[in-house]
């Protein structure tokens, strides 16, 4: 049989894991960062959070996009403007984890070591994705090779994309489901921020023509 490894990662905009870990096979652990405080948001103290899809739960710290009531019904124009505000800010570790498997071609098969050695090695791919990142982002990721945000606010994917190869690492989870009740707390911080994205202070001049 073989192992199964995941990687969990926060990216910067530059696609720099600012924290990873590489989680210990057959067993899920609990992770606890010091995060900056909260901030003032529409007039509201709203607390720092990570944009995540739909695999993780909606939590005070975390932020996921809005599900239609049932596969027959669509959401309400303020809610796709805040799913797609919040899935184009998720863009960025997407493109983070695609850049790592495609440039470290290691991550694109089966590892025929143990789960020791497979840890170290995934670890040593972010580091050195990290330290290329840094000191030479031109040559590491070239214009085009990751997505690219027109001004008109459409999205052009990055050729990264054509090269991930079917069995390497990156997966896209999104088609997974958290499951279960929402938090109260975190429903209401997801209602906040939703109206400050379709306010006259957080809104892009561009986004309604997007639904149109």
């Amino acid at each position: 049989g073989f192992h199964s490894l995941v990687l969990m990662g926060v990216a910067d905009a530059d696609y720099k894991f600012m924290y990873f870990d590489v989680g210990a096979y057959g067993s899920e652990g609990t992770v606890r960062l010091d995060l900056p405080p909260s901030r003032i948001v529409h007039g509201k103290l709203i607390p720092l959070y990570f944009v995540a899809d739909d695999a993780f739960p909606l939590a005070k710290h975390i932020q996921k996009p809005f599900k239609p009531p049932s596969k027959y019904k669509t959401l309400p124009e303020d809610e796709r403007i805040f799913n797609y505000r919040l899935s184009r800010a998720r863009r960025t570790i997407e493109n983070a984890f695609g850049i790592l498997c495609v440039r470290w071609l290691c991550l694109a098969r089966t590892m025929f070591v143990g789960p020791d050695r497979a840890q170290k090695v995934i670890t040593a791919c972010c580091l050195l994705h990290n330290y290329l990142t840094t000191v030479d982002k031109n040559e590491y990721v070239p214009q085009g090779f990751s997505d690219t945000v027109l001004e008109n606010g459409s999205i052009v994917d990055g050729y990264w994309r054509t090269r991930i190869p079917p069995n390497s690492m990156f997966r896209d989870e999104e088609g997974l489901s958290s499951g279960g009740r929402l938090p109260e707390n975190a429903k209401l911080i997801r209602e906040h921020l939703k109206n400050y994205l379709n306010s006259e202070q957080g809104s892009l001049s561009w986004q309604i023509n997007l639904f149109k």
